[in-house]
């Protein structure tokens, strides 16, 4: 059952609808399993979504296109999933991520990283990358920021991992991978970057002290997608999408070895995913941090998040998304608040621009 509310952002020519979820009686435990929160339906297509070091908001940035112009971020209460403010930013946005007190917004318009406070919401840089991003992730203090980049419009912009200085808002080094980079992770500790490399059956490990690459990891005819590092970063887990393998497998490394130590099919294809990090009491046991994998997937054809279980190797349990708006497009990715109590899915709908589910998490 969907209560439907809806919210118009003043001057910004976009309506949301906030769709609150009612579980079916008997579908899912409150506690034990995941459950659906609420939905956030948007008009113009989202195409990533961080969460605030406090988990106080959510932001979503969305790019418009000739029906709706305009190419803003959107910024949500996480209690309630009410729209607080949507802020105009640089054409084409591709990722956002969050630091203690800014925003970093990635545009392929204009090739550049976008610094905000996150109190004001104002501009504070503009740095020029010289080439089109990708994904954004940060160092654990949050002064450094990774911007994975393409080298797709002139073959002397090749595809590479860009470190940008985010007080100065300078580009420090640019660092080169593989072809056509898919995915981007950084170690709890900071000192190491992981890059998958789709083109290329690969993933670069760059040592972000030197911002040099360590070692090249050929997964062979694997064409490498999303990435996970453990809590302990002592695991780096990379899904693989090969083109026509409906449930592809998952391939754990040795983040010392670098070796490839255990390859598993979970039964479900996985879109985005991420570890655990804290003890999760699922189904009545308690699984402690950085032993499950909270995941973005198709479960039996229907869009749903899922939590594999890493010890076994299987699929411990699922929640049907139930999203607005039918038949996924694609997943975008998946935030984690930093309590762990709620993740936060988005993705794009065949037809419509796309859709934020909250999910409440076992705790």
């Amino acid at each position: 059952m969907l209560a439907r509310r809806v919210l118009a952002a003043a001057g910004a020519g976009v309506v949301f609808v906030v769709l609150a979820a009612v579980p079916a009686p008997g579908a899912t435990r409150a506690g034990t399993e995941p459950v659906v929160a609420g939905h956030l339906e948007m008009e113009h297509a989202p195409t990533g979504v961080a969460v605030s070091p406090d988990g106080t908001r959510v932001y979503v940035v969305n790019e418009g296109d000739e029906r709706q112009p305009g190419h803003v971020i959107t910024v949500i209460d996480s209690a309630t999933l009410a729209i607080t403010s949507m802020v105009e930013t640089c054409s084409a946005p591709v990722d956002v991520a969050t630091a203690v007190n800014t925003i970093l917004v990635a545009c392929t318009g204009g090739q550049v990283l976008r610094v905000m406070d996150a109190t004001t919401m104002t501009v504070l840089r503009t740095v020029a990358l010289g080439a089109d991003p990708l994904a954004i992730a940060m160092s654990p203090p949050g002064d450094v920021a990774y911007v994975l980049a393409y080298g797709a419009r002139s073959p002397k912009v090749v595809p590479a991992l860009i470190v940008v200085d985010v007080a100065r808002g300078t580009v420090v080094d640019r660092v080169r991978v593989g072809a056509i980079p898919r995915a981007l992770a950084i170690s709890p500790d900071g000192r190491r970057a992981y890059v998958s490399n789709w083109g290329s059956g690969s993933v670069s490990v760059i040592n972000t002290r030197t911002r040099k690459v360590v070692t090249t990891i050929d997964l062979g005819k694997t064409m490498p997608g999303a990435l996970a590092v453990s809590p302990d970063g002592s695991r780096l887990l990379v899904n693989r999408e090969n083109a026509g393998v409906p449930k592809p497998r998952i391939l754990t490394v040795n983040t010392r070895s670098f070796d490839v130590v255990a390859a598993f099919r979970p039964g479900i294809k996985v879109d985005a995913m991420a570890y655990n990090d804290a003890t999760m009491p699922v189904l009545g046991g308690f699984h402690s941090r950085g032993t499950l994998l909270l995941t973005a997937a198709e479960v039996d054809y229907e869009d749903a998040f899922a939590i594999i279980d890493l010890r076994t190797q299987r699929l411990l349990t699922s929640v049907p998304l139930d999203a607005p708006c039918r038949g996924a497009d694609g997943f975008i990715g998946v935030a984690i608040a930093p309590d762990q109590r709620r993740a936060y899915v988005v993705g794009e709908c065949l037809g419509q621009p796309g859709t934020l589910t909250a999910i409440d998490l076992p705790h």
